[in-house]
């Protein structure tokens, strides 16, 4: 829906804006997913941004999480 992509358009400009790194883009089956991280102090940010025809998802996750315990959690 256009909501969808205003919002989501919004969210990823905000996270560039901010300073956020993209580590991954995918794309499978009609969801996108864009997931960024930002460094804050001695724990990071993740923030995952996934899209689908209806339905928008937003996670912030924060904490002493690395990559592989991240990959862990989207799978």
């Amino acid at each position: 829906s256009a909501l969808i992509k205003t919002i989501s358009n919004e969210a990823n400009a905000i996270f560039k804006r901010d300073k956020y790194e993209e580590i991954m883009r995918m794309s499978e089956d009609g969801e996108k997913t864009v997931i960024y991280r930002k460094q804050r102090k001695a724990k990071n940010e993740f923030v995952l941004v996934s899209t689908e025809k209806n339905e928008l998802s937003i996670i912030n996750l924060i904490g002493n999480l690395t990559m592989e315990e991240l990959k862990e959690i989207a799978d």
